[in-house]
Order: C-alpha cells, then structure tokens, then sequence
C-alpha cells in the first residue's frame, strides 16, 4: 500500500533545525505546525511556521520532551506527520511508536532500530556482529578499572557530548560516574553508563547513510567533526583530509552493514574513531538527522531534510552522485570559552550577517532573540562552500570576521582562530586538540571600540561638531577584552572628533545608517555597529564585539560580602548541593553543581573555611548572581 501524501507537517522541535524543516517542507508544497513552550512564543523558529501552538512551560520536560502534549497538538492542527529533528525526543523509540499508534506519518527510522541504536550498548553488539570493529569497553561499570586508563564514561542513552567524561586514573573514576550519571539522568531520563578505551587523539570521522522503504541503504560520504570542545562538535567538514579513496569506501562500507544490521530507514550518521594508524572502530550510530547535516548536502547537492520527508512518503532515493567541493560548518554557541565554555544567557541585541558567495548561515535566532537556561546554547550554524578546502575556509573566516553579534558572549573569535592555526589549515587535528590550544582573548586595550562609543554618545547627546567646543568625559570597564578601566575624552574637531583614551589620541569621522555605519580612525575605515541595554554598551568593529560597561561604585563592606559569597556564574538549577551549615571545608572542595543548558556547572571554596550559611537547596532554580553559599574564611 503506498504511503499517504503528507500535506500538513508538525515540527516537533525549535531552533535553526526547526527553521530549516519548515523551509525545506514549504519548498515540496507542505503546509507546517510549529510547537514552542511558554518561554518560546516569540520565538523566531514559530514565524517560519503556518502555524503555531504552545505545548506548556519552558522546562523542556513539561514540553519539547512531552509526548501527550505533542501528540495533542498534531491533532487540534489537523498535521499529519511529525519530524522531530534532532535532541529532544529524535531518539526516543516511544515516541515514534506513539506517532505511529496515532496514525501519523513519522519521518525517521523505525521504533525498534531507534530502540537498538539508542543504546549503545546494544549498537556496539549489533555492529560487532556486522563485522565491524568496536573500541574495546566494558557494560558492566563496577569493572569499569580493567578497562584501563585513559578511559571514557558515556551514557547509555546518550549523544551530543552529554553523561560523558575522560577519566585518567582510578582515583577520578567515582566522582566521573557519580557526574555522568547525574547528567545523563538530567539530559536523556536514563542514569546508566558503560565504559571504553579512551583514544586520545582519535579523529572522529561520521559516515552518513540513508535507507528508503524499499531495502535500499546509501551512504553519501563522511564528515570530520574532530574539533571538539566538553565533547561536543565545535567545526565540521566533508570531505575529511585524513581519508584516502580507499579509506573512505572502506568506513562507508562499513557504516551501511551497521545501518543494514537494523533495516534502517531515513537519514541517520554512523560515527567512528579513526587512530593514527589508519584503523577506525565504531562509536555509535544517531537515529536522526544531524546538527551537521549541511556539509553533506553542500557536497551532494541534496536536501536531506526534503529527502527524509520523500522517504516517509515511500519515495525511492535517487542515485548517489559523486562529491563535489569542500564544505566546513562551524557552530556558533552563546557561551564563554575563556571561563571553560560557560553557558551565557540574556538577550541578542544585534545579530546580522552577508549573504556572501558560498555561504550559508542556519540560524535559530535573530536581533531581539533571548537566549534562555532551558535549552542548547547553539544560536546559528555559519557553513562555508568551496571549489576546495581552501576556498571553503577563507569564505568562512571573511563570513566569521563580517558577522555581527552584540549583547552576549560568544565562541565566534575562538572559531576564528581555529581557521586561522596552523594544524587545521594542514588537517592535523584530533579530539583533544581544541582543548589543548586553550584561548587567547585579545589583550590590547579596545581604543578604536571606545572611540567609537565616545561618537555614539556624542551624538545622542546632540553634542554635534562645531556645537560645543570643550571636552567632554566618561569612564569605562572593558567587560570583554580587559580588566583595566579606560578614562575617555573626546571634542568636536573639523568635520569629526578628537578622542583622547589614555595616552592616545585618535582622530574619528562617522557615517551613520540604521544600527551603526562606517567609522574612520585615524584615517582607517571600518564598519561599525552599536546598541546597549541595561548594563552596558556594546560596539562591533573590525569583526570583534566589545562590551563596554559603565563603573558602578559599591560599598567597601558589599565587595567583601562578594569574596565571601559562592554565587551562581549563570542562570541554571541546583543539581547538587555538597555541603551543610557548620562544615569546614578546604579551599578547592566542591560546594555546589549547578546544571544549565543541560551543562554541568560546579563550583568550588575559594579558601579554607566554614560554612556560615545555605541559601539554597536541590532542585532549586537560581539566577546569575544569586548568593547560593556563604563561606567563612579561617586565616
């Protein structure tokens, strides 16, 4: 019987995936249901959508994660199908049965490969018997030591980097299980763990593979997402530089025996381990569609989201034709490499981009977006294509260095960076190697950035050249770049400003448009941006953001309270509370976890001391600031 034509699509998902399944379902004339929670109604996936129907709070839990409430929107919107994307319930084999029990059409494989291929125990068994090499582990934790060291803790039921950590001795093995589990709980609802070899400087090479309902499996080539950052993929490319023709059909081969071991059906990755020997070993294989997909479809020429929805429908999959060109993604995250990828939240009070030649930006925010606790920091996907490698990544760093974000911190100059090094312009990376270059945030004082502030204000002060002939004054902090304070002078002069910072003296001439323009420093012209909130004001120029708070003075006595004080770095909830009034502690023990954007945060005594107090217990939702333990410090 063939398959029924969907004509109504429910997108159970948000975000740049959600955007991206709506464009691709409206381009094969399908109308589409997007889904938000209450922290989500403005969001900017929903105006990509026909329509728009809220499914409950912002915890993901009471919605994105809500089976019933799901299942009853596809029914008040009349949707016939439902595509998950990828998180949230992509992986959950319950869900694709209860679509399926309810009559729709599920875009995606079916419940019982979700179920085997969701657990990687169960995936490293089916791809043994497939006659593919498996990293050497071990299902059974509490023998987790014969595994031997380094080894890696993952979970069960996870993916995208969650309930993992590198253990290098027997004495980090029991605080790791303890954190996984809890995060795995957390992230994916399921506690349990296993343990492997861990390869320290693997590269992690993905095959992607799609089955149809006829019994054909493809695989469209691989993809190299090595550069890696709390095991999470920070960059990705295809074609990878460290496969040659003959390895590359050997790992395809090899990912369509694992995909034909469950009779796969749709768009899923194998992922494999590549040593420095030239040998790989199967990882795990994802049930969905992936955060990278689009390097694929660079290089293809497909749409691989239109395709899963054709899938479902019983379409045939076309010909694999040959790869073309290079392609490289890179995610942008809200979040602080400089303070070990601190998740940041808050507004976006600019984001905007070109639309250069062989780029493509997936985004799921706009100017205006917020950036909650409750969901993944990822904000955008930039993906560059080229003739070549090379082309493909001087797109990227020119798109990279012209896109504009102001108002939360970002990876956006680390992602530079990583284009600009050495070993990733000869392809010589491995898993670990983001985590060994560290970051280097830009040291030199910011003078043009504040110059530029010093004209912004000036002009909303009216103070226009030729209208007052003093100098005026202001001091700033540098909440980004600097720790000093910066005093800044500026006056009219000829046709612009002169502006003193420091020592230095700058001659600055602005052409203003909408949200910034063009500035001339000293003769040297760059494009501006500017806006401001509350806190401070924020100015991007020469392809960096800078924040630019304005002092405030405190209290002698509140500063003190501060030292003292454990507070929240972010806005999150208390996973773990390690400690009880009256405990004496020693500088570096661990007093409190705290959990955001499904990441772990914890944090630790400053000093040796004793607890005075506890403001907060397990469970408890906190904000960034919120006095959490009061420590007493001993001389």
């Amino acid at each position: 019987m063939k398959t029924p034509r969907i004509q109504k699509l429910l997108i159970a998902n948000r975000g740049e995936i959600a955007v991206r399944i709506a464009k691709s379902a409206h381009a094969l004339g399908i109308s589409t249901v997007a889904v938000c929670s209450e922290a989500d109604r403005e969001a900017f996936h929903s105006s990509f959508c026909d329509q728009c129907l809220c499914i409950g709070p912002a915890a993901p839990s009471e919605s994105y994660l809500n089976i019933d409430a799901i299942l009853a929107a596809a029914q008040q919107s009349g949707a016939d199908a439902i595509h998950p994307g990828y998180g949230f319930l992509s992986e959950r084999a319950d869900f694709a049965q209860a679509v399926m029990d309810a009559g729709l059409i599920w875009i995606g494989p079916s419940p019982s490969a979700i179920s085997t291929m969701g657990s990687k125990t169960a995936a490293r068994a089916a791809a043994s018997d497939a006659g593919v090499p498996v990293v050497p582990g071990e299902h059974d934790i509490n023998k987790a030591a014969a595994v031997g060291f380094p080894l890696l803790v993952k979970a069960v039921g996870g993916g995208g980097g969650r309930g993992m950590r590198v253990v290098e001795s027997e004495l980090e093995l029991e605080s790791a299980l303890q954190a996984a589990s809890r995060e795995a709980e957390s992230a994916f609802g399921d506690p349990a763990l296993f343990v492997e070899r861990y390869i320290a400087e693997g590269r992690h090479i993905e095959i992607q593979v799609f089955g149809d309902s006829h019994g054909k499996i493809v695989h469209l080539y691989e993809r190299e997402c090595s550069i890696q950052r709390r095991h999470q993929k920070v960059l990705e490319e295809a074609p990878s530089p460290a496969l040659t023709p003959d390895l590359r059909e050997k790992m395809g081969a090899a990912a369509v025996s694992v995909a034909k071991a469950v009779s796969y059906v749709g768009a899923g990755t194998v992922e494999f381990l590549l040593d420095e020997n030239g040998s790989f070993y199967f990882l795990e294989m994802n049930t969905r569609i992936q955060v990278e997909h689009p390097v694929t479809e660079a290089i293809t020429g497909l749409d691989l989201v239109a395709l899963q929805i054709q899938v479902a429908q019983g379409e045939h999959l076309p010909e694999v034709e040959a790869l073309e060109g290079a392609a490289i993604e890179v995610r942008l995250y809200a979040e602080d490499p400089g303070a070990d990828y601190r998740p940041q939240t808050g507004s976006i009070l600019e984001f905007s981009f070109e639309q250069d030649e062989g780029i493509r930006v997936d985004s799921g925010v706009a100017s205006g977006s917020e950036v909650g606790i409750h969901y993944d920091p990822m904000m955008a996907k930039i993906i560059a294509y080229g003739a070549d490698r090379e082309q493909a990544r001087q797109r990227l760093l020119r798109a990279l260095n012209r896109l504009c974000l102001l108002g939360l911190k970002s990876n956006q100059q680390q992602l530079i960076e990583v284009l600009n090094s050495k070993d990733f312009i000869e392809g010589q990376v491995h898993t670990r190697w983001l985590e060994a270059q560290g970051h280097t945030e830009n040291e030199a004082p910011p003078e043009a950035a504040i110059a530029a502030l010093a004209v912004h204000l000036d002009g909303r002060r009216k103070a226009l050249p030729g209208v007052c002939k003093g100098w005026r004054n202001s001091r700033f902090r540098d909440g980004l770049f600097c720790a000093g304070t910066h005093v800044l002078h500026w006056r009219p002069e000829g046709r612009g400003w002169r502006v003193k910072v420091g020592n230095s003296s700058h001659k600055v001439r602005f052409e203003p448009h909408d949200t910034g323009g063009r500035l001339w420093i000293d003769d040297q012209a760059s494009d501006l941006a500017y806006a401001e909130n509350d806190q401070a004001h924020y100015v991007w120029m020469g392809g960096a953001a800078h924040r630019l708070e304005k002092i405030e003075r405190f209290p002698e006595s509140a500063a003190q309270e501060e030292e003292d004080a454990c507070t929240a770095t972010t806005p999150g909830k208390v996973s773990k509370l390690a400690v009880n009034p009256g405990e004496t502690v020693r500088a570096g023990a661990l007093l409190i976890v705290l959990e955001a954007m499904k990441m772990e945060q914890p944090l630790f005594a400053a000093t040796d001391g004793v607890i005075k107090a506890v403001f907060v217990a397990e469970g408890d939702q906190v904000i960034a600031g919120q006095r959490l333990v009061e420590l007493e410090a001993r001389e």
